[in-house]
């Protein structure tokens, strides 16, 4: 499945990226728009069903890990189970009460 994304940043008098809206298309017409700001609990779940590695990891979005024009391309999260740091791909993170709801629909019919 492939997927593309848009990503609107937003930064502070610094400079440093404290926020920034994805939104994600795939070629199914599956569409999400996240808002990713910096203290936020998080769910990662990815679109891609084969990506498995965390997938169901609730996290904290601690920092903003940028490409060589300066978007964001990744995040560094805390997780919440471990307090261990990672760095999950942008597009693989939804907010925890959007995950709830899919988990919800999915176990009660």
């Amino acid at each position: 499945m492939m997927a593309s994304s848009y990503v609107d940043f937003f930064k502070d008098k610094r400079g440093k990226v404290v926020s920034c809206i994805v939104n994600t298309y795939t070629n199914s017409g599956v569409t999400r728009s996240v808002t990713i700001e910096l203290g936020r609990k998080y769910v990662i779940d990815p679109i891609n069903l084969l990506k498995k590695k965390h997938r169901g990891r609730t996290c904290m979005v601690i920092g903003f890990i940028t490409d060589e024009q300066g978007t964001p391309s990744d995040v560094r999260v805390k997780f919440l189970d471990t307090s261990r740091t990672g760095r999950i791909s942008i597009r693989d993170i939804v907010p925890v009460d959007v995950a709830k709801n899919r988990s919800d629909r999915f176990f009660n019919p």
